[in-house]
Order: structure tokens, then C-alpha cells, then sequence
């Protein structure tokens, strides 16, 4: 639960071999590193460590009760692809 205001994360953690690409969707659409939502007044930043064992987070700064809602990590290498669905919830 995070609160309005704040900053929401969301972490995803993967191993993989061959070492994975990590994707991020809200809504079913692809959320990009740095891009703006909210006329600008909120920013996604996507930040990843390690390389076969890796966490990728999701950071949505100054998150408000409207953001809540369904969140998708996609890790996708040669041998497959896996997802992780997240519902984030922000209280006024």
C-alpha cells in the first residue's frame, strides 16, 4: 500500500540464463524509462541491477489514488518468457 504523495515501487526479481529483457505495462501498455504522465507533474523511472540475477523496479513518483491499478514485469529471453502482475493501491 503506498500513500498519495509518495513515491509507489514496484520490484520484480529474476534469474535467468541467458540474462533477460524486463518490460513494464500498465493497463497493457509498455511504460518506458523517464517518460511523464500527468501533464508532467509524474515521472516513471525504471531502474535495474544485476545481469543473471536481476531486480528491475518500477517508480512512479508523486503517486495519487488515481494510479492505482494493474501493473505487468515481462522477462523475456531466447528459452521463454515469464510475467508478474501487480495491482498497485494508492490511499488519499
Amino acid at each position: 500500500m503506498h500513500f498519495s504523495g509518495d513515491n509507489a515501487t514496484l520490484s520484480c526479481k529474476i534469474g535467468s540464463v541467458p540474462s533477460s529483457k524486463v518490460r513494464w505495462y500498465r493497463d497493457g501498455t509498455e511504460v518506458l524509462n523517464n517518460s511523464l504522465v500527468n501533464a508532467g507533474l509524474q515521472r516513471f523511472v525504471i531502474y535495474e541491477s544485476g545481469s543473471f540475477e536481476k531486480t528491475s523496479s518500477l517508480i512512479l513518483t508523486n503517486a495519487r489514488a488515481e494510479d492505482s491499478g494493474p501493473f505487468m514485469c515481462v522477462s523475456q529471453n531466447q528459452a521463454g518468457r515469464v510475467e508478474a502482475n501487480f495491482t498497485l493501491q494508492v490511499k488519499h
